[in-house]
């Protein structure tokens, strides 16, 4: 039964996906196990958010959170943020813990682009499967991290090897054919 749902997500993917079909094959694959984590690398324009998207929803449906490192992410966004009416009329610090923890998946649009604040509190998330904020701690359950970048992007900040180190893999995508372009454009107009 397993075996029939992974083959059709397979076969969903790569019929909305426009090439590089061992990749699709190996992303699927790594997904079967609890917290797993994926790096997808590729050049602008090959479809690395879009291919990030289609496994999310595919797995997860709508509870996955995506966060841009384009933006200005802030760690209440990633993490948690404390809740001022109860810390103002009971003295209680309590967090809100963010859409990003709580959702079983989890994506990361141009994580070359992350501030190191917002990286180190991700990588120790999916080191320790928990996260931390105002001195309270909760318990990440089982998800898929799902993160892309462009490595040929200038960068606003350069993170350490051992971040790197906590995807299970790192797929890299080819760029596209003058006619999977053309392909591509089908796709784009049809969905």
């Amino acid at each position: 039964m397993l075996r029939n749902k992974i083959i059709d997500l397979e076969k969903e993917i790569i019929e909305r996906f426009v090439a590089n079909e061992e990749a699709v094959k190996m992303l699927v694959l790594n997904q079967l196990h609890p917290r797993s984590t994926t790096l997808i690398r590729a050049p602008r324009g090959v479809g690395k958010s879009t291919l990030m998207l289609l496994l999310l929803k595919g797995i997860t449906g709508d509870d996955f959170v995506v966060i841009s490192g384009a933006s200005e992410v802030k760690r209440g966004e990633v993490v948690g943020r404390l809740h001022i009416p109860s810390l103002e009329k009971e003295g209680v610090e309590r967090v809100l813990w963010a859409a990003f923890v709580k959702s079983k998946g989890k994506g990361i649009d141009e994580l070359n682009r992350l501030n190191p604040y917002t990286t180190a509190n991700i990588h120790h998330l999916m080191q320790f499967g928990e996260v931390w904020a105002y001195g309270q701690r909760a318990k990440v359950g089982d998800y898929i991290l799902v993160a892309n970048e462009n490595p040929s992007d200038a960068t606003s900040f350069v993170h350490p090897p051992p971040f790197y180190d906590r995807f299970d893999i790192c797929i890299f995508l080819r760029t596209l054919t003058l006619s999977e372009k053309f392909r591509l454009q089908e796709l784009l107009d049809k969905y």
